[in-house]
């Protein structure tokens, strides 16, 4: 389209092992992007309260703990687009949630 020429971007890579890190997970939204940037940095995964704690800065806030259920189903399109998604150990009270990799087939599924 437009004939300037681009910078070569710098790959970030471990000081440690010297793998690249993989690329960051984007999704509208600032509550949204709390919420995946929470549980990305927590593969033990995170309990609700942790995770209202985490995106909304104290548990005792006037939101209702339903929020991030219903925030998890509408982030879920745009983490699979990107080949992740976010599963929860069991249904019920204390689960955790889980950011997690997914295959293309369930990708092409959805």
């Amino acid at each position: 389209m437009n004939n300037i020429p681009q910078a070569p971007r710098k790959i970030k890579t471990c000081p440690e092992c010297g793998r690249p890190f993989p690329p960051p997970i984007v999704v509208r939204g600032a509550v949204r992007q709390a919420l995946v940037n929470a549980l990305s940095r927590r593969p033990d995964g995170m309990s609700r309260d942790e995770l209202m704690y985490a995106v909304y800065g104290s548990l005792d806030t006037p939101v209702k703990p339903q929020v991030i259920p219903v925030m998890i189903k509408k982030v879920r399109p745009q983490l699979r687009a990107q080949g992740f998604d976010i599963r929860r150990s069991w249904l019920g009270p204390g689960c955790r949630f889980f950011l997690v990799s997914v295959s293309r087939s369930v990708k092409e599924e959805t």
